[in-house]
C-alpha cells in the first residue's frame, strides 16, 4: 500500500543527481519520477494498477521506512552487562533512509555514543578513542542491511556489551554461501539492487571483499582478536570483542 507520496523525494533527487549524475526531473515532476524509479527497479506497477515501492525503494528512499515495512530499522541496546537484560546505558529503535546521512550515521551516532569518548592529547588536540574501530562497525551493519533477508519480520539488531558487540542480521547465509566461503570473499548478494545502490552512494566498495579486507583485518590489527561468525537456519551474527 505504499505510493509515490512516501517517498523522502530529497534523498531520491540527491541521489540520482550526485551519484548517478542523472539530470533528474523536478520536485513536481511525479509521473517522471514515477517512470525513472521504475525503470529502476524502486517502483514497480502492482496487480491494482497502481504504483506502489519495491522493498528496496521502500528501504532505501521512504520517508519512513519502517512505517511502511517494519522490518526496515535496527534495533540498538547498549547492554550495561555481558548478557542481554533490562540494564543498559541506553535502547532505541533507528529508522530512517538507507542513505549515508540517514540509517547509517544515526547507527554511527548510536556506536559513538556507546563505544568511544573524546580525550585532550598532549598537545591540547581532541582525539577519539574506540572501543571497537569505527570502519569496522560501520563494514559489518553496512553487510547486515545490504545481504538481511527483508522478508522476516524483525530488525537488525546492534548489541552492545561490556566485553562484546554483537550485529545479528535476520535470514541465513544466502544460496551457497557459507562462512568459510564468506571470509574467502565469495560474491553472493542476496539484494542485489540494494547492494548496487550502496555501491553507487560509495559506501561499499567490491562486492565480497568488505568481510575480509575490513572486518577480518581490521580487528587483527586493532587487538588480534578475529570476530566470530554465527550463522543458523534463522539469522546470520557476527561478534566483535572489544
Amino acid at each position: 500500500k505504499s505510493s509515490f507520496n512516501h517517498l523522502e523525494l530529497l534523498t531520491v533527487k540527491n541521489y540520482f543527481k550526485e551519484y548517478r549524475l542523472f539530470e533528474a526531473p523536478q520536485l513536481d515532476q511525479e509521473q517522471e519520477w514515477i517512470t525513472l524509479l521504475k525503470n529502476n527497479e524502486y517502483m514497480i506497477e502492482t496487480e491494482l494498477n497502481n504504483n506502489a515501492l519495491t522493498i528496496a525503494g521502500c528501504i532505501l528512499f521512504a520517508e519512513e521506512p519502517e512505517k511502511l515495512l517494519i522490518q526496515a530499522g535496527v534495533s540498538a541496546v547498549a547492554y550495561k552487562g555481558v548478557e542481554k537484560d533490562y540494564d543498559t546505558f541506553e535502547r532505541v529503535e533507528i529508522g530512517a533512509p538507507l542513505s549515508p546521512k540517514g540509517l547509517i550515521k544515526e547507527c554511527v551516532l548510536f556506536f559513538q555514543r556507546n563505544l568511544s569518548q573524546e580525550i585532550i592529547s598532549k598537545n591540547m588536540q581532541r582525539k577519539r578513542i574506540w572501543d571497537i574501530p569505527e570502519d569496522v562497525l560501520r563494514e559489518t551493519l553496512l553487510n547486515a542491511v545490504a545481504h538481511r533477508d527483508y522478508t522476516i519480520s524483525s530488525n537488525i539488531e546492534a548489541s552492545i556489551f561490556r566485553d562484546r558487540v554483537e550485529i545479528t542480521s535476520p535470514g541465513t547465509l544466502p544460496n551457497s554461501v557459507t562462512i568459510e566461503r564468506m571470509k574467502a570473499g565469495c560474491r553472493v548478494s542476496r539484494n542485489q539492487i540494494i547492494t548496487q545502490t550502496l555501491k553507487d552512494y560509495r559506501l561499499i566498495e567490491h562486492m565480497g571483499m568488505g568481510v575480509r579486507n575490513k572486518i577480518i583485518n581490521g580487528m587483527l590489527r586493532f587487538n588480534q582478536k578475529e570476530p566470530e561468525f554465527v550463522v543458523d537456519e534463522y539469522q546470520v551474527k557476527v561478534i566483535l570483542y572489544k
